[in-house]
């Protein structure tokens, strides 16, 4: 490949379906201005897409190796499932609390120890208290939150901030 130039795999598809994958390439910008692949990545995860439909854009570099997993969408529950305690802190330090508060509505208690033994007692308390004074929460909001917050674990995933946990049990 030409040095100065950058690759970006954007990948559509459905639920977990694999639909099409794109390869492009784009030029890296003088200094001081801001990647054309960066905000093509951010334009592209933040597009909101009819049903089960996904799309996903990330930089990748050339000749490395990459797992597929690191292209599909995650789910609000996997991902708090394959964290471990230090990246979940790390999350929990970046989400703003009334969307968590939103985005665990409906989630199973398992879903909440997970948080809650990542908090001191203070904050548990808080965020319970905050989760029974907000009545009812649209599912569509609670969608949104819970996207955000996958959105926030996918950007500290690629710049390397944290790692997922392979069901397996490796890191991925």
């Amino acid at each position: 490949m030409i040095s100065g130039n950058e690759i970006v795999v954007t990948i559509y598809g459905h639920e977990k379906n694999i639909d099409k994958i794109a390869i492009n390439v784009f030029d890296r910008p003088y200094t001081g201005q801001r990647k054309s692949s960066d905000i093509y990545c951010e334009a592209i995860n933040n597009l909101k897409l009819n049903g089960d439909s996904w799309v996903y854009a990330k930089v990748v570099n050339e000749n490395t190796p990459y797992l597929l997993s690191e292209f599909i969408p995650l789910s609000f529950r996997n991902v708090l499932e394959r964290l471990d305690d230090i990246s979940i802190q790390k999350v929990l330090r970046e989400v703003d609390s009334h969307e968590l508060v939103k985005a665990l509505k409906g989630e199973p208690e398992s879903i909440h120890n997970i948080l809650f033994r990542n908090m001191s007692k203070r904050a548990i308390l808080m965020l319970k208290e905050d989760m029974e004074y907000t009545g009812a929460v649209s599912i569509s909001e609670v969608q949104r939150c819970q996207e955000k917050i996958v959105y926030i674990v996918r950007h500290l995933i690629d710049t390397g901030i944290i790692k997922l946990i392979s069901p397996g049990g490796f890191i991925e």
